[in-house]
């Protein structure tokens, strides 16, 4: 069942008469998504309770309107009385690349990956006029590092991976690259439709390094998707990836299993156990920067 007030706050927002209006199904989101239909358009409705800096998502708006192939909020409104947030967006029926990549050739996830790598490229090349709103990569880690000590969270290999930031700490308490980040960067975010693909779900995204946009394509994707991944990463640094991209991303990627450590047992009230092996291995045993599908 719709709830009124959702169908009210579109056509307030959108001067429009929504003729019909469907839930969809939620996935992964925590958020409600809505499918309008009005006499000559159709649109998305997304609510949600997480919290947001709409600043962002005047940039990401900006985006859109100069042709960036990023699906963004037409427009928005917070709800302080409801503690949601509603975001309005043009409808496009395309299907997520997680599927379309479960189901394609290895010549085809190249091609994807070389699609991704243009598309992430253009995103992080958008002019940006807001300041970081973040303390040092280090200091996020040492943040991380607290709430998983206070709430007595842990992972296999914790300490080894600890033992690495500590010992590059130097180079990870400053950063010089400033660029919007979708940091959920992941086939499930990304749209093909009619042959191109448009970013999805900003939820997340801010001000950041892009660096750690790279955190699901070296970490985190399964085994089939490796050729996606080396073809995204190739396109997107042209055949010539800095040697500081790999001692950043494995940083990154170790401070995404401290994020999902800490969002599972809040959330859930369960340990990460396979996440953190699986990295562990991935960069033999913390002795190497350079993940073990690249070295291969």
């Amino acid at each position: 069942m719709v709830k009124s007030w959702v169908k009210d706050c579109f056509e307030e927002l959108m001067n429009l008469e929504a003729c019909t209006i469907e839930k969809l199904e939620q996935g992964l989101s925590l958020a409600e998504k809505y499918h309008v239909i009005t006499v000559n358009k159709e649109y998305m409705i997304k609510v949600t309770s997480e919290q947001l800096d709409l600043k962002n998502y005047e940039v990401l708006k900006s985006m859109y309107e100069s042709g960036i192939p990023v699906i963004a909020a037409l427009k928005w409104r917070n709800y302080t009385d409801k503690k949601n947030t509603v975001l309005i967006f043009d409808w496009v029926p395309g299907v997520n690349l997680e599927t379309v990549l479960k189901e394609c050739s290895s010549e085809q996830k190249k091609e994807y990956g070389v699609l991704a790598a243009k598309v992430l490229r253009q995103f992080h090349e958008f002019p940006v006029d807001l300041l970081p709103n973040y303390k040092s990569p280090y200091s996020l880690f040492k943040r991380y590092k607290f709430c998983l000590f206070s709430s007595h969270v842990s992972y296999p290999y914790k300490k080894e991976m600890d033992k690495y930031v500590k010992n590059k700490k130097n180079e990870f308490k400053n950063c010089t690259r400033y660029t919007m980040t979708h940091q959920d960067f992941r086939p499930e975010n990304i749209l093909v439709y009619k042959g191109e693909l448009y970013l999805v779900d900003f939820e997340t995204a801010y001000i950041s390094d892009p660096y750690s946009d790279f955190v699901f394509c070296i970490s985190i994707q399964p085994d089939e998707h490796i050729k996606y991944s080396l073809a995204l990463i190739n396109e997107y640094f042209e055949s010539k990836v800095p040697n500081e991209f790999w001692s950043w991303t494995c940083f990154y990627c170790i401070m995404a299993i401290q994020k999902y450590a800490i969002w599972k047992f809040r959330r859930k009230r369960k340990m990460v156990r396979y996440q953190a092996e699986h990295l562990y291995d991935l960069y033999a045993g913390m002795k190497s920067t350079v993940p073990e599908f690249w070295r291969s």
